[in-house]
């Protein structure tokens, strides 16, 4: 019984006569191809590239999408504007893994994986790049536990209180704070220097890097409906955002595939 409501909840509604004569490929600029067709099945209009939604339908915003040969497709601005803090993010990683590329405390195999990314762009990244990106967060993650397991820990008195902190840490407040940093610990400047360009949330926590994409689809399609249309078949409100998942980021815009 369960299994045939999930699949009743994913089939398309068939072409009415209330879109007989009314074309599926749209020649409108802001309109999407099955736009003008679903809008009079469903008693609305499209609003056009001024509006950051395709159309109305009971009161809820709706993105219509033709679906691609894998089942997925692009957002609109809504989708933009939901992955601009995270792009700022994937920005200042790339960043980070272009400047350690060349740094002698990898390995040849692990500069190798952060030479890949060279010329790779936040508003272009494939399937495949994610997975690197992915891997080279854990591998950044394990290095950086690594370079400060060599440091020291060092006493210190901050506000009256006699704490220990590692020499990082202490690196850092003398820079602040303007104070001279203790000659003796020369020795590990590099490395310190090294974990400064090493200051990303998505090194110090790995797993945050998919997670924060894989929560686009919810954060995107529970304020906004996505209705499929498909030229022969018809049209599908999707409205269960679990049936979503976010897929890969094409010219700016994170691109999402449908699990039938």
């Amino acid at each position: 019984m369960v299994s045939t409501c999930r699949k009743a909840a994913m089939e398309y509604t068939k072409w009415s006569p209330k879109s007989t004569g009314i074309p599926f490929k749209s020649n409108t600029k802001g309109v999407g191809n099955g736009e003008d067709k679903v809008a009079a099945e469903l008693g609305t209009v499209p609003l056009g590239q001024n509006s950051p939604h395709d159309m109305i339908v009971d009161g809820n915003p709706c993105e219509v999408k033709e679906l691609d040969a894998n089942d997925d497709c692009n957002t609109s601005k809504t989708g933009r504007d939901t992955l601009r803090p995270t792009k700022g993010l994937h920005n200042s990683l790339l960043d980070s893994v272009n400047d350690l590329a060349e740094n002698e405390v990898f390995t040849e195999e692990q500069k190798e994986l952060l030479k890949e990314f060279k010329d790779v762009n936040s508003d272009e990244l494939c399937v495949g790049n994610l997975r690197k990106l992915d891997k080279t967060c854990r591998m950044l993650n394990s290095k950086k536990e690594e370079v400060v397991s060599t440091l020291p820990i060092v006493p210190v008195s901050i506000e009256g209180q006699a704490v220990k902190i590692p020499l990082d840490k202490y690196y850092s407040i003398c820079q602040t704070a303007g104070l001279p940093f203790p000659p003796e610990f020369s020795s590990h400047v590099e490395r310190i220097k090294l974990l400064q360009k090493m200051e990303h949330v998505y090194i110090d926590e790995p797993d945050k890097f998919m997670k924060d994409l894989n929560s686009l689809a919810e954060k995107i399609f529970s304020r906004v409906n996505l209705i499929i249309v498909h030229e022969e078949k018809g049209y599908m409100r999707l409205k269960d955002a679990s049936k979503i998942r976010f897929l890969r980021i094409t010219r700016g815009y994170p691109r999402f595939q449908v699990i039938f």
